[in-house]
C-alpha cells in the first residue's frame, strides 16, 4: 500500500510541477501529463494493438473452417471443442492471448492512479470556461 501512496504522491508532484512551476495552469498541466503517460505506455499498448491485430486476422482465414465444424458436429458441443482447440493448435492460435491480457494489466494500475489523482487534486482548479473541474460543466 505504501508503494502506491508514492506512486500517487510522484504522480500528484508532477501535476504540482506542471501546473505551478511550468506555469501550464492546472487544466492544460493535465492535459500534458496525460500526454506524458501515454507516450510512456505506447510501446506495450502498439504491441497489445499488433498483436491483436494479427491474431484478429488468423480468426478471419479460419472461420470458414469453423463455420464447417459446427455444421459437422450439430449437437456435440464437446466434440466441436475439441476439434476447434485441435484447429486453433494448427494455425498456432491459443484460446487466450496471456501476452496481449497481461500487457492490458500492466496499464491498469498507471491510469488508475492517474483517475485517482486527477479525482483529489482537481479541486478548486479551473480550466477554459470550466468553473471548477472537480464537478460537472453544467
Amino acid at each position: 500500500m505504501e508503494l502506491w501512496t508514492y506512486y500517487l504522491s510522484v504522480i500528484q508532484g508532477l501535476l504540482t510541477f506542471l501546473s505551478s512551476q511550468a506555469g501550464l495552469g492546472m487544466g492544460l498541466s493535465i492535459v500534458a501529463l496525460t500526454l506524458l503517460l501515454r507516450t510512456a505506455i505506447s510501446p506495450i499498448t502498439w504491441r497489445v494493438a499488433y498483436r491483436g491485430s494479427i491474431r484478429q486476422k488468423k480468426m478471419l482465414r479460419l472461420q470458414p473452417e469453423l463455420a464447417r465444424l459446427k455444421l459437422e458436429c450439430g449437437d456435440e458441443p464437446r466434440i466441436y471443442a475439441q476439434r476447434m482447440m485441435k484447429l486453433y493448435q494448427e494455425n498456432s492460435l491459443t484460446v487466450m492471448d496471456w501476452q496481449s491480457v497481461l500487457g492490458s494489466l500492466v496499464q491498469m494500475p498507471l491510469f488508475l492512479g492517474m483517475y485517482q489523482t486527477l479525482r483529489a487534486g482537481a479541486n478548486g482548479a479551473r480550466f477554459l470556461w470550466v468553473e471548477t473541474l472537480a464537478r460537472p460543466d453544467p
